[in-house]
């Protein structure tokens, strides 16, 4: 594996290019055994105490250089202990001895049994006593030969370990560093870094190159409709296409919002409401530096109170115009809130339990958020102390 311009792993020049470390078209795929082989692999199934020796012992045979060459080969590019590759060999022969077949001819359901939807069922079996990071080589070996990627098949692993034994980790880490400094800078928690990892590495692994300059947005569009299932990891799936177009690596995000283009998404929550009101808060928006995801919840809020603000009291178009009494009148109205009253129109965004009403927790909510935007506008010299 080469390491060639590493050192710039961000870097658009077309002159770098993830290489694939493996042609398996150079191999004998054929999807039955040979005689020999069965012959060979029945040592395999004989749960002998040093596995070790029972490959060295396969090797010199040479019955099984057809199955084992592979594996090798894919190990030889992972980075990792050698015993645990040779445990790897092992295993592989050794399915092929009780499956009756070379991996070649796994299809989906063989390959999900053999790497397992766990690591405790890992365990239970194959038995491979204490290496816990011998499933991580089992999988690399299946995505380096072009047998297996459905990761999400295998009810989650340590994609970023895995991407880091594939591509090697001072790679990885180099394309990870500056999309989390982005991440960090737009106020995302630290504490949701390893799942993002995760989703950056699955990508990364999905597209077969480290570098996120190799992304394109017709494969973020694949990741993003494939995440359906999982709205945490389809969300970081969007936001990690902001954050390429923020490092100069794509020129538009994903839309946002059930498909909207985020202009549509920024026009339809605005519409209706006074455009002085729409300017204070993006106003605020742009100066609090409460963490982002918080802010952006806070924002949709104000500019709800900017939607019933326009139907009730269109004079209304600042929060310097506000009185004690409309205040007042705001919270009586919150107590009368139902699920659904001053939301976006048109976004085809789907509510839960519409026409109910508000919990305490959300009336609680909702008036902390005009409280703390009022606090911060009245704390900046933006309006006058008035209620």
């Amino acid at each position: 594996m080469k390491h060639e311009q590493d050192k710039h792993p961000m870097s658009t020049s077309t002159s770098r290019q993830w290489m694939w470390p493996l042609d398996v078209t150079h191999y004998d795929r054929t999807p039955t055994l040979s005689q020999d082989e069965r012959e060979a692999l029945i040592l395999f199934v004989k749960q002998p105490r040093d596995r070790a020796a029972v490959v060295v012992k396969a090797e010199q045979q040479g019955k099984l250089a057809r199955l084992s060459h592979p594996l090798q080969d894919a190990l030889a590019v992972m980075e990792g202990e050698e015993r645990l590759k040779i445990h790897s060999t092992y295993l592989f022969l050794r399915m092929c001895a009780r499956d009756g077949r070379p991996f070649w001819a796994w299809e989906h359901e063989t390959w999900v049994k053999v790497l397992s939807t766990s690591q405790a069922n890992f365990f239970t079996m194959h038995k491979p006593g204490n290496p816990t990071d011998l499933r991580q080589f089992v999988i690399g070996v299946a995505y380096l030969l072009n047998c297996f990627r459905d990761f999400q098949a295998l009810g989650g692993i340590e994609t970023a370990l895995l991407a880091r034994k594939i591509f090697g980790r001072e790679r990885v880490d180099a394309t990870l560093a500056p999309i989390l400094a982005v991440n960090a800078q737009w106020g995302y928690s630290r504490k949701d870094d390893v799942a993002f990892c995760s989703v950056i590495a699955e990508t990364l692994l999905l597209n077969a190159s480290p570098y996120a300059s190799d992304l394109t947005r017709p494969f973020l569009e694949q990741m993003h409709a494939a995440m359906a299932p999982i709205p945490r990891r389809r969300a970081m799936i969007y936001r990690l296409s902001r954050i390429l177009v923020h490092l100069g690596l794509m020129t538009s995000p994903l839309p946002l919002h059930g498909g909207l283009p985020a202009s549509t998404y920024k026009r339809e929550r605005e519409r209706g409401i006074a455009p002085n009101w729409v300017e204070w808060v993006e106003r605020w928006f742009t100066t609090s530096t409460r963490p982002l995801p918080g802010r952006r919840d806070m924002r949709l809020d104000l500019l709800r109170l900017g939607r019933w603000l326009a139907v009730h009291h269109p004079e209304v178009t600042t929060p310097a115009d506000f009185t004690r009494e409309l205040a007042a009148e705001v919270v009586a109205a919150v107590n009368q809130m139902s699920i659904g009253d001053f939301s976006c129109e048109n976004l085809n965004v789907p509510l839960k339990n519409p026409g109910k009403s508000w919990s305490a927790t959300r009336k609680h909510g909702f008036l902390g958020v005009l409280r703390r935007g009022f606090s911060d506008a009245q704390d900046w010299g933006w309006i006058e102390k008035r209620c």
